[in-house]
């Protein structure tokens, strides 16, 4: 249990810190951002997070455990973007 709370805080730190980058790269931009981290299905999370906001639009990015599909049901009428790694 101990050696797993460790993983699970160093996996932490390190999302963290990849957030982190984004902001600065934010900043640099004049662009305002709010970070978080949640946990859940990401679905469901990215869906929830997007319409306590409010938000205009939704933007993320490609990664193993999303389903696509899934999130723009979720979403709504809310338009989805989804860039790839290079941006």
């Amino acid at each position: 249990a101990k050696e797993e709370k460790e993983k699970r805080d160093l996996l932490e730190d390190r999302i963290w810190n990849f957030l982190y980058q984004i902001e600065d790269v934010a900043f640099g931009r004049e662009l305002k951002i709010s970070l978080m981290l949640e946990e859940g299905k990401p679905e469901e999370t990215i869906a929830s997070v997007v319409k306590s906001y409010e938000a205009d639009l939704c933007v993320t990015f490609p990664y193993k455990e999303l389903d696509a599909e899934l999130l723009l049901r979720k979403l709504g009428p809310t338009p989805l973007l989804i860039f790839n790694q290079e941006g």
